[in-house]
């Protein structure tokens, strides 16, 4: 059976989506909605959808996403888009994406110990996001190496990223964030 979405909710809290094969939707993998609160996506492997893999979109919170692999989406791994707020995605292997992981217009939200490989982009933050903290992520083999730490000029303010590890094609340590903790402040 071919799905639009290979789950979608609205307004709803205290679910969890564990041990699932999500593959092969139209647009989306798994697509908590407006005002979905209170979920957690885990230990999932969610590929080859027609649009984004996992995406949170549109006033949620308390979201957290750990432990799921997600790849060969046709557009993004992982996102956060639109007012997405104290939400969490760790622990996560992120492959074959356009776009790694996206936080886009979405504050006070915590990416790390994901690894992202083999994409367009790895972690990118958007714009209107701010006090978002991104860390201790693996980032290796992006297309563009200015595109493996993304962030936009109009990406907000007091956004922290420290300890990532970018690894270049030659899978030679590019550059180690660790001793480094960069606070963005827009003008």
């Amino acid at each position: 059976m071919i799905c639009i979405s290979g789950f979608y909710s609205k307004g709803v809290g205290g679910i969890k989506i564990e041990n699932n094969h999500v593959h092969d939707n139209i647009h989306y993998g798994l697509d908590p909605h407006t005002g979905t609160h209170d979920m957690t996506i885990r230990n999932n492997i969610v590929n080859d959808n027609g649009s984004i893999g996992i995406i949170c979109l549109l006033d949620c919170y308390n979201i957290t996403i750990e432990n799921n692999v997600v790849y060969n989406n046709t557009k993004m791994g992982i996102m956060f888009s639109r007012n997405i707020t104290n939400s969490i995605a760790r622990n996560n292997s992120v492959s074959n994406e356009d776009r790694g992981i996206v936080i886009s217009e979405s504050r006070d939200n915590e990416i790390y110990n994901n690894r992202v490989s083999d994409s367009g982009s790895g972690i990118d933050l958007d714009e209107d996001s701010f006090n978002n903290i991104i860390h201790n992520n693996i980032i290796m083999n992006i297309a563009d190496p200015k595109d493996e730490l993304g962030i936009e000029d109009n990406a907000g303010e007091q956004n922290t990223l420290f300890s990532n590890i970018l690894i270049d094609s030659s899978n030679k340590l590019k550059i180690d964030l660790d001793q480094t903790r960069l606070n963005i402040t827009s003008d």
